[in-house]
């Protein structure tokens, strides 16, 4: 049987070492792009946002780097209200790039993720907003 490399164990053999095998890591499958990610990168979506009345029930396994895009680019009423389902924010026309890109990344990456400036949060929109309570 192959030995298991363990990093806190110094006596143990280099992983480069063909007699070793790494333990295999615990994935998931996240419910938006469909990769099967490490378990550490797994977060629960609420599908209707919890101040819109969402449940623990409306809870689905998504990647961080697609749960942190779709909070970046909609606000919790635009998600309560336009993609409270999974086909509807798989068919998002603002999701369409980044979940044909992020289908092709390695699957154990993280990734950091900005706010679209057309995000109701965005500072691009409250400036806006300054503009039209000026005139």
């Amino acid at each position: 049987m192959p030995r298991v490399w363990h990093s806190h164990n110094k006596s143990e053999p280099k992983p480069n070492d063909p007699s070793v095998t790494s333990a295999p890591v615990p994935t998931l499958r996240c419910e938006l792009c469909g990769r099967h990610v490490p378990k550490r990168l797994i977060t629960l979506h609420h599908l209707l946002p919890k101040q819109k009345g969402g449940t623990a029930d409306h809870r689905v396994p998504l990647c961080k780097p697609c749960h942190k895009t779709i909070h970046a680019t909609f606000a919790n009423h635009q998600l309560a209200k336009e993609y409270a389902d999974l086909d509807r924010l798989r068919a998002a026309p603002k999701l369409a790039a980044f979940l044909s890109w992020i289908r092709k990344q390695r699957p154990d990456r993280n990734f950091t993720v900005a706010m679209s400036n057309e995000h109701p949060g965005s500072k691009s929109q409250r400036l806006r907003q300054r503009r039209r309570a000026r005139r």
